[in-house]
């Protein structure tokens, strides 16, 4: 009877210090899978937005600009640029 006994004791006394270590900010067994699983959905999010930035391109804004930045370089001619924009409109 003394082990069933020294067991409950055991349960109950493990449970008080989970409360405690909770209450007092401590990690409590298990936050570490909570805090795995936010990091994985984090990773998975940002791949995510990643890849439809990607797939998106740019906006005819954005491509007009870069083309502008190459022919104040003097990279493109006038006509190189025009017809870059063009296209971008298109």
């Amino acid at each position: 009877m003394t082990g069933q006994f020294s067991g409950k004791v055991a349960l109950v006394t493990g449970a008080v210090t989970a409360k405690m270590l909770a209450a007092e900010g401590a990690k409590v067994r298990g936050d570490g899978m909570a805090e795995r699983a936010a990091r994985q959905l984090e990773r998975e999010k940002t791949a995510v937005d990643s890849y439809i930035r990607g797939v998106a391109g740019h906006s005819p804004a954005q491509e007009i600009e870069a083309a502008k930045r190459l022919l104040d370089a003097g990279i493109l001619t006038e006509e190189e640029f025009d017809a870059l924009k063009q296209r971008a409109l298109a």
